[in-house]
């Protein structure tokens, strides 16, 4: 039995791609420049390689993210939360579970829902099996509803929720409205005084816009370093 979380690779199918097509683009150039007598083939064989080499250097830096680098970015968020360990949370979009079990264990006396549609192909392995069994070997497994649920129609009361917590959900709804409503869903959950944080790929700044005009406060966005890709965050309060 599998004793140490697993929290999946994130964007799976690009960084196979990236990684096999740049190696065997890489294997074949050098391959053909070291082999042929000709100096026109030479030249394409050093092309080639460099095409790899362009398709490596993005999927190592994705690797380093998946192996280590998400936990980190998982504390930074967490760390833009005034913790009082009590707090109701619900994080969206929460795959394997990672920013939910690290959110469980800052809130001892609180509670975490976790919910997510649960595609494959944005995470390897995507599975609610998996984020319950990620919970059980973290400890935390009661503390952590896990649930099916859309963003956009999130099956919880108004002004429930303490923290909101989002991570590389919104990008994946194709549709602007459908963002739209999912960022709302996100503000009428959240009670007053309550405090939201939303990393992405892309659209978090029109994510703070969107949290000002729904009446949230101390809109803030920032880049997330040592993301790959580049993710920024915003964080606001209501």
């Amino acid at each position: 039995m599998t004793t140490k979380a697993r929290y999946g690779v994130d964007g799976f199918p690009y960084l196979v791609g990236l990684l096999g097509g740049g190696g065997a683009l890489v294997t074949a150039g050098v391959a053909t420049a070291l082999v042929t007598t000709s100096t026109v083939a030479r030249a394409v064989g050093v092309v080639v390689a460099l095409v790899g080499v362009a398709g490596l250097v993005p999927g190592f830096l994705g690797l380093r993210y998946v192996l280590g680098g998400k936990e980190r970015h998982r504390d930074r968020i967490l760390d833009l939360v005034a913790w009082s360990g009590d707090e109701a949370v619900l994080d969206v979009g929460t795959g394997a579970g990672l920013l939910a079990i690290g959110a469980a264990k800052r809130v001892p006396s609180g509670r975490v829902i976790a919910c997510d549609i649960w595609s494959a192909k944005d995470l390897s392995g995507n599975g609610i099996e998996r984020t319950q069994h990620n919970a059980a070997i973290e400890g935390v497994a009661g503390r952590v509803d896990i649930r099916t649920e859309d963003a956009r129609r999130l099956d919880l009361e108004d002004e429930s929720i303490d923290v909101v917590l989002s991570a590389l959900c919104f990008h994946n709804i194709p549709e602007e409205r459908g963002r739209r409503e999912a960022v709302g869903e996100v503000f009428r959950v959240l009670r007053p005084g309550g405090r939201v944080v939303i990393a992405d790929l892309a659209g978090v700044e029109q994510y703070a816009e969107w949290l000002k005009h729904a009446g949230c406060t101390n809109v803030e966005v920032t880049n997330a370093p040592g993301t790959f890709p580049p993710q920024k965050v915003v964080a606001a309060s209501k």
